[in-house]
């Protein structure tokens, strides 16, 4: 064996699935930085939440598919770990990470954007002028909304959709002598999408104090909110009369999202990606996510899972913290955040010479996303409206904005200005060819949305 051979066979091979956890570790690390602005770490131990989503949905899924196989004892990482030692080890290491990253976020994430007049109130903690403006805005904008499903021991679980927050409720009848219920009953109500997650509370139902604060020799507005789920919580006796609350908590949970579609089937293949995302709803549950406060219905729901403890994980703090990314865009908060990049316009291009012009004078690179995208945007669009341009052929994996008239939305409101080229180049009559990648996870019921409104044009 020669020296390099020796030296090759000594490396370790490490858990594919282990080592992402570190890396995500890695994404907490930088959340805890005191050096960073407040909501820039915030917005890390969101990403955290949202990778760990992924995580569960993707992979965890897969080695929990594998474990329960015929084949798990033949099926060994190249680490050296099988299936049930890789679950046993992500449980320990997501458990540590999801600990530390909620401590952070309410011994120090939380204080220290109160004291930069950003505060999230508890409706417990409430003035009674906010709580009468959260009772009005409960009755007129969220009760129309929401619909409760019970939980019935002799029927199958109501289909609940992965990532959406719950809330749980064990009721019992306010008057169990004069009442044709005598036992207690088990609810859950999704939180509509439609609805903000963040309430806003007017300056004049503020708690007593002044209006404003100085910060780094700025003045700025005190700024507080609720957040949805509390509210939910706290007046759902609107929803069920007759009845009292007697527990309550929040979840949410995480599907198997590993799916199987035939690319060569005969009939539409998007018609099969549909029948599939609706059979998303229907997978087995890998994770649940929950707050204190029922240990009868964390047990209940853990139970109809199918979920053992290596895959509850219990949280003291708002569950899916992406929704804490908007904060980033308040007017006045900018010094919580770092200052964004200045995006440099390639010097290779000019707004008055045509985008052919110089293309045609040899290749250009662009560096993204340090430099702008505006010039492939305008190649596109000079291209839909260049009479000597007859066919364009592309091809589109993810794509931003929303889809007019689809119901879809994305985190940029704007309509993505490359499908909107592609779309006017055919009506201008040109012969447009896109392939559109229905398979991008996450991203599939967007991209079918694109695919059939693409097809139409």
């Amino acid at each position: 064996m020669s020296i390099n051979e020796k030296n090759q066979s000594s490396v370790p091979n490490f858990s594919r699935n282990l080592s992402w956890v570190d890396f995500n570790e890695r994404v907490l690390r930088e959340g805890l930085r005191k050096d960073i602005p407040l909501l820039e770490r915030l917005r890390f131990l969101a990403i955290v939440s949202t990778n760990f989503d992924e995580f569960f949905m993707v992979r965890v899924a897969a080695v929990k598919r594998l474990l329960n196989s015929d084949a798990a004892g033949f099926a060994v990482d190249p680490s050296g770990i099988n299936p049930e030692q890789q679950l046993k080890a992500i449980s320990e290491k997501v458990h540590f990470i999801i600990d530390r990253q909620y401590e952070c976020i309410r011994s120090d994430i939380f204080p220290g954007l109160a004291k930069n007049g950003l505060s999230f109130l508890r409706p417990d903690s409430c003035s009674v002028p906010q709580l009468d403006f959260l009772d009005s805005y409960f009755v007129g904008q969220v009760y129309p909304v929401l619909t409760p499903l019970r939980l019935e021991d002799d029927k199958p679980m109501p289909i609940i959709e992965s990532r959406l927050l719950h809330a749980a409720f064990l009721l019992e009848p306010e008057n169990k002598d004069n009442s044709n219920v005598d036992e207690e009953l088990k609810v859950i109500v999704p939180l509509p999408p439609v609805l903000d997650r963040i309430i806003w509370l007017p300056m004049e139902a503020m708690l007593p104090g002044p209006d404003s604060m100085t910060v780094n020799g700025q003045e700025r507005k005190n700024l507080q909110l609720v957040l949805l789920e509390d509210v939910i919580v706290t007046w759902g006796a609107y929803l069920f009369p007759g009845f009292r609350i007697k527990e309550s908590m929040l979840f949410k949970i995480n599907h198997d999202t590993v799916y199987s579609v035939d690319e060569q089937r005969d009939e539409d293949f998007v018609e099969a990606m549909v029948e599939v995302l609706k059979d998303r709803g229907r997978a087995d549950v890998i994770r649940m996510v929950y707050s204190p406060g029922s240990v009868r219905l964390r047990d209940e729901l853990a139970l109809r899972f199918s979920l053992d403890a290596d895959y509850l994980y219990e949280v003291d703090g708002p569950i899916n913290l992406i929704d804490f990314m908007e904060l980033a865009n308040i007017a006045g908060l900018e010094d919580l955040i770092e200052k964004p990049w200045k995006i440099h316009q390639s010097i290779d291009f000019s707004e008055e010479a045509p985008i052919w012009d110089r293309i045609s004078n040899g290749d250009v690179m662009l560096h993204l996303p340090y430099q702008s995208f505006d010039p492939v945007v305008r190649f596109f669009q000079e291209a839909a409206n260049d009479p000597q341009v007859i066919s364009i052929k592309t091809a589109l994996y993810r794509t931003g904005g929303a889809i007019p008239g689809s119901g879809i939305q994305s985190s940029s409101s704007a309509y993505s200005p490359v499908v909107r080229a592609l779309e006017q180049a055919a009506l201008n009559g040109k012969h447009v060819t896109a392939v559109v990648e229905l398979k991008a996870r996450f991203d599939e019921e967007r991209n079918i949305s694109w695919a059939n409104r693409l097809e139409k044009a």
